[in-house]
């Protein structure tokens, strides 16, 4: 195969079927670089077709989110008022 631009689904796969036959290559080989350039080619394919942005931090997933029980409990804990509750019942001594 020679080394070119990726600049198809086809070319990608080929390439990514290359890596995976150059994965052990020893660095500073004929087959270390190749496998360097067509890591990197396959990058640069990879970052303008599939994109993926970065997450919002201030927008939690849904699937976390779902996974959370409704309960009060669980309410208390992740927002920290479990803490505030635990103390104010050890010091009226309930």
């Amino acid at each position: 195969m020679t080394i070119k631009p990726i600049k198809t689904e086809r070319d990608y796969q080929k390439a990514l079927k290359e890596i995976e036959k150059l994965w052990d290559a020893k660095p500073n080989t004929a087959k270390g670089d190749r496998l360097d350039v067509l890591v990197t080619l396959v990058e640069v394919y990879e970052q303008k077709h599939y994109r993926i942005d970065p997450p919002d931090p201030l927008k939690p997933s849904s699937s976390a989110w779902n996974s959370l029980s409704s309960s009060h409990r669980t309410w208390r804990i992740f927002s920290g008022a479990g803490a505030e509750y635990r103390k104010f019942s050890t010091e009226k001594g309930n």
